[in-house]
Protein backbone atom coordinates (compact mmCIF):
# COMPACT_ATOMS: atom_id res chain seq x y z
CA UNK A 1 0.00 0.00 0.00
CA UNK A 2 1.43 3.36 -0.96
CA UNK A 3 1.29 6.60 0.96
CA UNK A 4 1.52 9.85 -0.88
CA UNK A 5 3.63 12.63 0.60
CA UNK A 6 3.94 16.20 -0.53
CA UNK A 7 7.53 17.03 -1.30
CA UNK A 8 9.41 19.85 -2.82
CA UNK A 9 8.81 23.20 -1.26
CA UNK A 10 5.66 21.83 0.38
CA UNK A 11 3.46 24.25 -1.52
CA UNK A 12 2.16 27.26 0.35
CA UNK A 13 2.26 25.27 3.56
CA UNK A 14 5.83 26.11 4.34
CA UNK A 15 7.48 28.60 2.06
CA UNK A 16 5.82 31.90 1.27
CA UNK A 17 7.49 32.05 -2.14
CA UNK A 18 6.25 28.62 -3.16
CA UNK A 19 3.42 28.16 -5.58
CA UNK A 20 1.09 25.23 -5.99
CA UNK A 21 2.73 24.54 -9.34
CA UNK A 22 5.94 23.68 -7.48
CA UNK A 23 4.22 21.10 -5.30
CA UNK A 24 4.92 17.51 -6.18
CA UNK A 25 3.94 14.14 -4.79
CA UNK A 26 6.44 11.51 -3.69
CA UNK A 27 5.02 8.01 -3.38
CA UNK A 28 6.38 6.07 -0.43
CA UNK A 29 5.39 2.52 0.46
CA UNK A 30 3.66 2.13 3.82
CA UNK A 31 6.39 -0.36 4.82
CA UNK A 32 9.20 2.19 4.27
CA UNK A 33 11.12 1.99 7.56
CA UNK A 34 12.73 5.42 7.27
CA UNK A 35 9.38 7.10 6.68
CA UNK A 36 7.76 5.19 9.53
CA UNK A 37 10.61 6.27 11.81
CA UNK A 38 10.19 9.90 10.69
CA UNK A 39 6.47 9.75 11.48
CA UNK A 40 7.17 8.16 14.87
CA UNK A 41 9.69 10.92 15.62
CA UNK A 42 7.17 13.60 14.67
CA UNK A 43 4.54 11.96 16.87
CA UNK A 44 6.87 11.57 19.85
CA UNK A 45 7.97 15.23 19.66
CA UNK A 46 4.52 16.70 18.94
CA UNK A 47 3.99 17.95 22.51
CA UNK A 48 7.19 19.99 22.33
CA UNK A 49 6.16 21.47 18.98
CA UNK A 50 2.73 22.43 20.33
CA UNK A 51 4.40 24.12 23.34
CA UNK A 52 6.64 26.16 21.04
CA UNK A 53 3.63 27.08 18.93
CA UNK A 54 1.65 28.17 22.03
CA UNK A 55 4.45 30.53 23.12
CA UNK A 56 6.67 31.00 20.06
CA UNK A 57 10.10 32.60 20.21
CA UNK A 58 10.12 35.97 18.41
CA UNK A 59 11.71 34.53 15.26
CA UNK A 60 9.47 31.41 14.97
CA UNK A 61 6.92 31.47 12.12
CA UNK A 62 4.99 29.33 9.67
CA UNK A 63 3.75 26.59 12.02
CA UNK A 64 2.29 23.70 10.04
CA UNK A 65 1.34 20.05 10.46
CA UNK A 66 1.09 17.20 7.99
CA UNK A 67 -2.05 15.10 8.38
CA UNK A 68 -2.80 11.60 7.12
CA UNK A 69 -6.13 11.54 5.28
CA UNK A 70 -7.38 8.08 4.31
CA UNK A 71 -8.82 7.37 0.87
CA UNK A 72 -9.77 4.04 -0.66
CA UNK A 73 -7.04 1.61 0.29
CA UNK A 74 -4.37 4.25 0.86
CA UNK A 75 -3.75 7.60 2.41
CA UNK A 76 -2.51 10.99 1.34
CA UNK A 77 -0.56 13.19 3.71
CA UNK A 78 -1.47 16.87 3.41
CA UNK A 79 0.05 20.00 4.89
CA UNK A 80 -2.36 21.95 7.06
CA UNK A 81 -1.77 25.63 7.75
CA UNK A 82 -3.00 27.44 9.73
CA UNK A 83 -4.42 25.09 12.32
CA UNK A 84 -5.75 25.34 15.85
CA UNK A 85 -6.90 23.13 18.69
CA UNK A 86 -10.63 22.67 19.14
CA UNK A 87 -12.81 20.60 21.47
CA UNK A 88 -12.45 17.38 19.46
CA UNK A 89 -8.84 17.69 18.29
CA UNK A 90 -7.66 20.13 15.64
CA UNK A 91 -9.08 22.17 12.77
CA UNK A 92 -7.03 23.62 9.95
CA UNK A 93 -6.77 24.68 6.33
CA UNK A 94 -5.52 22.38 3.56
CA UNK A 95 -2.38 24.08 2.26
CA UNK A 96 -1.83 22.14 -0.96
CA UNK A 97 -3.93 20.62 -3.72
CA UNK A 98 -4.63 16.98 -2.89
CA UNK A 99 -3.56 14.61 -5.62
CA UNK A 100 -5.91 11.71 -4.86
CA UNK A 101 -8.55 13.04 -2.48
CA UNK A 102 -11.37 14.22 -4.73
CA UNK A 103 -13.46 15.60 -1.86
CA UNK A 104 -10.78 18.09 -0.70
CA UNK A 105 -9.02 21.05 -2.28
CA UNK A 106 -6.56 23.77 -1.39
CA UNK A 107 -8.13 26.10 1.18
CA UNK A 108 -10.70 23.65 2.56
CA UNK A 109 -11.02 23.41 6.32
CA UNK A 110 -10.72 19.95 7.86
CA UNK A 111 -10.87 18.47 11.34
CA UNK A 112 -8.29 15.94 12.45
CA UNK A 113 -6.99 14.19 15.52
CA UNK A 114 -3.57 14.00 17.09
CA UNK A 115 -3.18 10.41 15.81
CA UNK A 116 -3.53 11.64 12.21
CA UNK A 117 -0.62 14.10 12.48
CA UNK A 118 2.34 12.57 10.62
CA UNK A 119 4.73 15.53 10.71
CA UNK A 120 5.12 19.09 11.89
CA UNK A 121 7.37 22.02 11.18
CA UNK A 122 8.08 25.70 11.51
CA UNK A 123 10.78 28.18 10.62
CA UNK A 124 13.07 29.92 13.06
CA UNK A 125 15.63 32.46 11.87
CA UNK A 126 15.58 31.06 8.34
CA UNK A 127 16.04 27.42 9.39
CA UNK A 128 13.33 24.78 9.16
CA UNK A 129 12.62 22.86 12.37
CA UNK A 130 10.89 19.48 12.30
CA UNK A 131 9.88 18.36 8.79
CA UNK A 132 11.04 14.81 9.52
CA UNK A 133 9.19 13.27 6.57
CA UNK A 134 10.63 15.87 4.19
CA UNK A 135 14.13 14.72 5.11
CA UNK A 136 13.16 11.18 4.09
CA UNK A 137 11.54 12.37 0.86
CA UNK A 138 14.76 14.16 -0.08
CA UNK A 139 16.27 10.68 -0.56
CA UNK A 140 13.73 10.05 -3.34
CA UNK A 141 14.34 13.33 -5.17
CA UNK A 142 17.02 14.48 -7.63
CA UNK A 143 20.09 15.82 -5.75
CA UNK A 144 19.99 19.20 -7.49
CA UNK A 145 16.38 19.71 -6.40
CA UNK A 146 17.24 18.80 -2.80
CA UNK A 147 20.19 21.21 -2.82
CA UNK A 148 17.91 23.99 -4.04
CA UNK A 149 15.43 23.42 -1.18
CA UNK A 150 18.21 23.36 1.36
CA UNK A 151 19.85 26.48 -0.03
CA UNK A 152 16.75 28.56 -0.75
CA UNK A 153 14.38 27.41 1.97
CA UNK A 154 16.47 26.53 5.01
CA UNK A 155 16.08 22.76 5.19
CA UNK A 156 18.98 21.51 7.32
CA UNK A 157 18.55 17.78 6.79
Amino acid sequence: MARFFRAGVLAAAVVALATQAQDRVVNVESEDQEMNTAIATAQSTLDGFLKVMAAPPPAATDFTVKVRVAHGQGAEHLWIKPFRLDKSGFVGTVANDPEYLRNLKFGDEISFTRREISDWGYEEQGVKKGFFTVCVMFKHMPPEEVQMYRREHGFAC
